[in-house]
């Protein structure tokens, strides 16, 4: 294993009881339950499966957040110079990736773990500053894995660039 793999599992760190797997024969996000293993992080990078990380963990909080950008409902392709240029001259701390959709992954890391709500505010307000005009979805999208009847949930995951 490289460092570059553990480098980036460790960007890309979230939730301990499951993660995503892209199923190409149906074009879904598969949930699988179980801790993500290096190896598969590894099997991301060099392109033998998709993988996809629940950004929140079991205490509430998130190292790292993300705007999607879909294209799914507008036949145009995205502007991702445009996107780009606002999230230059705003200052962003946002790395852009582009999806195997056609979309777009704005990522915020952090140095710490922050509680997801406040993640969620912070990508919500600076995905209103970029004026994206696509629909957007943003992740972490629970601000806590715990259900009303105190039961802990999966969560949403998110595929990760490559």
């Amino acid at each position: 294993m490289t460092s570059l793999v553990k480098d980036f599992a460790g960007l890309f760190s979230g939730n301990l009881r499951s993660y995503g797997q892209w199923d190409p024969a149906s074009g879904n996000m598969i949930t699988e339950k179980g801790e993500v293993r290096i190896e598969d992080y590894e099997n991301h990078i060099n392109g033998k499966m998709g993988l996809g990380i629940v950004p929140i963990t079991d205490g509430g909080t998130c190292l790292f957040g993300a705007i999607d950008v879909d294209k799914h409902d507008t036949p145009e392709d995205i502007d991702f110079r445009a996107i780009a240029d606002r999230i230059r001259e705003y200052r962003l701390p946002l790395v852009m990736c582009r999806t195997k959709r056609g979309g777009a992954h704005l990522y915020l890391f952090g140095q710490e773990y922050l509680p997801a709500k406040q993640v969620q505010r912070i990508l919500t307000s600076w995905r209103d500053m970029l004026e994206i005009r696509y629909k957007t979805e943003i992740f972490p999208k629970q601000d806590s894995l715990v259900t009303s009847g105190g039961e802990k949930a999966l969560g949403n995951c998110i595929n990760l660039g490559y």
